[in-house]
């Protein structure tokens, strides 16, 4: 924390950061807008804006092989265990039966005890979410629906599937209640909405508990609304940070002031991979409280980080429901 300040201050001493201005329009503006790039851009705004203007393209640290016999599962490879044993739970395999067999061929389990004792825990895990998303499942898939529309002069293309009789239902092994998660699934959800009329969709997580968005009404304006951001986010990067401005958001809801709602956002600053390698680059030490960090682009509160957090996430939270 105090780091962070410290950078936060030395910013706010004349640092003029990365970018001072804002680029030059895009010279070829797209006309068709894939439905993955949106939500690309909803989860990570500024290394979209690396990315596509700036050709700066992050890249992932490659896995180390263990040289030795595990002694734990990590959080990564519980995860992947438990992702591959659900997949086969929905689709019909038999976890009693074949469960752990398949666990310890998907992944190097600690020796004896040590890898029984998570392996149990994660079976566990995976039958109450697979319970879950059957009994949600019932009556069958229905067919996939293709997305075509026209929002603000940019055609959304793209495909939305997991649908059934209940609505979109998704099922996880890992917590859905995260901005990331609830983002992508709330740009689909709307791109859905917008299709077909209202539908809720469905997101089945950890314990098999449900994070619930219900059917949008103005899903079209809301979209329109994003890519006007997705817009503006080509030219100039954006104070939008998938899990900070959804823990904003969060507080703000439920009758926090500013102050308290930001002290939220700087405790969990830099957790969970935010901000990554492409938003150290652009904010240059700065976070979300240095209010002069997009000094020179656009100084409205509609761009600055809680107007931002509150225009995209306020909407989707009035529509979650746990």
């Amino acid at each position: 924390m105090l780091a962070l300040a410290r950078r936060a201050a030395g910013a706010r001493r004349g640092d003029p950061g990365f970018l001072a201005r804002p680029l030059p329009p895009a010279t070829e503006a797209p006309e068709v807008l894939t439905l993955d790039e949106l939500v690309r851009f909803a989860q990570n705004p500024l290394k979209e804006f690396a990315r596509q203007r700036l050709l700066l393209e992050a890249r992932e640290p490659a896995e180390r092989p263990e040289a030795r016999e595990p002694l734990a599962l990590d959080y990564l490879a519980r995860f992947k265990v438990a992702e591959d044993l659900l997949r086969f739970a929905l689709e019909g395999g038999n976890l009693d039966l074949e469960g752990a067999t398949r666990a310890r061929g998907a992944a190097r389990l600690p020796p004896g005890a040590l890898g029984e004792l998570p392996l149990a825990e994660i079976l566990d895990s995976v039958r109450k979410i697979r319970d879950t998303a059957l009994e949600l499942r019932a009556g069958g898939r229905q067919p996939g629906v293709e997305v075509d529309l026209d929002l603000g002069g940019v055609r959304l293309v793209g495909h939305v599937d997991d649908l059934y009789d209940a609505g979109r239902v998704q099922a996880s092994t890992s917590y859905g209640g995260t901005g990331r998660k609830r983002i992508a699934r709330w740009v689909e959800h709307l791109a859905l909405n917008a299709t077909v009329g209202a539908r809720e969709t469905i997101a089945v997580g950890k314990e098999g508990e449900c994070d619930r968005l219900l059917a949008e009404p103005e899903a079209a304006p809301l979209l329109a609304d994003l890519i006007a951001a997705w817009r503006v986010a080509r030219e100039r990067p954006i104070p939008l940070f998938a899990d900070a401005s959804h823990t904003y958001a969060q507080a703000r809801r439920r009758g926090r002031p500013h102050r308290s709602a930001m002290q939220d956002v700087l405790k969990r600053w830099g957790q969970y991979g935010e901000p990554d390698d492409a938003a150290r680059r652009l904010l240059g030490g700065r976070g979300p409280d240095d209010d002069g960090w997009l000094r020179g682009t656009d100084p409205s509160p509609a761009w600055s980080f809680e107007g931002l957090a509150i225009r995209v996430f306020g909407p989707l939270l009035e529509r979650v429901r746990r």
